[in-house]
């Protein structure tokens, strides 16, 4: 079950399990003070969503090696964009991945999201690509739970 998340020792010990380059429990801590940041998981994996006016931003989001490819990400994306619709009402979630990151970035297409742009150079010395997912559509909330891989763009 994906539940709120509070417990930035736990944070900070799955993001180094899934990345190379791991955040620290401070670094958690200080940004689930922010305005408008949550995060979202459960044993195996998370994610960490900022929501601003009508936008949100998808921070971070990991599953353990031994878990990947089991849908869980899926549904960690789909949650965060629930909360992001219902208590924030936001309009678009904005995220960055890896230019190389092939298997996140079918994710992300699969669950509607499209690439709008390209950093340069943006995770120390690989490019990401940015990539936007409408969520308001026909002026109904669209989260991606309509159907598998998320409503059509």
């Amino acid at each position: 079950m994906i539940d709120c998340v509070h417990d930035t020792t736990a944070l900070a010990a799955l993001h180094a399990a899934c990345f190379d380059r791991p955040w620290s429990q401070d670094a958690f801590t200080e940004l689930l003070k922010g305005d408008g940041v949550h995060a979202l998981g459960e044993a195996n994996g998370f994610i960490v969503i900022r929501c601003v006016a009508d936008e949100a931003e998808i921070l971070t989001l990991g599953v353990r090696p031994a878990r990947r490819r089991s849908g869980l990400a899926s549904k960690l994306v789909r949650a965060a964009m629930e909360l992001a619709v219902t208590r924030y009402r936001v309009a678009h979630v904005f995220l960055e991945v890896g230019a190389e990151n092939h298997g996140a970035r079918n994710l992300y297409a699969g669950l509607g999201f499209i690439c709008h742009g390209r950093r340069r150079q943006y995770y120390a010395n690989m490019d990401a690509l940015m990539m936007r997912r409408d969520l308001v559509q026909g002026g109904s909330p669209a989260t991606g739970d309509e159907k598998e891989g998320g409503a059509q763009q």
